[in-house]
């Protein structure tokens, strides 16, 4: 639960930084600056983002199982609408997100496109280092959420660290999640 006047919407500037897998998500808008943080929409392993070529679906792991025969691990929660894949497909890739309850949004922390001419594939670990504003209403409720299909996230290499994060062993480059600022809107 945010705190803060459930009558003030809080301007909440956010640090992500970490180590984690990259996924695709349509319907949505990505972050100009970092091209990493999507807002809005679904994740997808079927639907191309922007300046990439059409894949085929990679979907071996349909809900409520996360993971294929002979296991047929069931997720331990229930994903909601906003974050529920938009093909069914939770895949073998993780998919990292929050929601916002007011004004209600979902936010993908680890989207990948085509921003320097490499398509960040997600069966590999990349570094994670940006700042994010985003709008939060007082009392508002926020779930995080990793989706982990086959539960294995792509072994993090002790070689990839983000610096100044707090590791904590066995895992190096964690994944932190750090409110920075928080300001108001001035009432016009």
């Amino acid at each position: 639960m945010f705190g803060g006047n459930p009558n003030v919407t809080y301007n909440v500037k956010l640090r992500v930084a970490g180590v984690g897998e990259r996924y695709w998500y349509t319907g949505g808008t990505v972050d100009p600056v970092s091209k990493i943080f999507y807002t809005g929409g679904l994740p997808t392993v079927n639907g191309p983002p922007p300046s990439t070529s059409a894949r085929q679906s990679a979907c071996k792991i349909q809900p409520p199982k996360t993971d294929g025969p002979p296991d047929n691990f069931a997720l331990g929660f229930t994903v909601p609408p906003e974050v529920n894949p938009s093909d069914g497909c939770f895949n073998g890739f993780n998919i990292f997100a929050m929601t916002v309850s007011s004004p209600k949004k979902s936010y993908y922390l680890n989207y990948t496109e085509e921003f320097d001419g490499i398509d960040r594939q997600p069966h590999s670990c990349y570094t994670n280092d940006y700042t994010v504003t985003i709008p939060i209403k007082g009392q508002a409720q926020v779930d995080f959420y990793v989706i982990d299909g086959d539960h294995h996230q792509v072994a993090n290499c002790g070689t990839q660290m983000v610096p100044n994060v707090k590791t904590k062993q066995p895992y190096l480059g964690n994944f932190e999640f750090t409110v920075v600022d928080v300001t108001t809107t001035p009432a016009p």
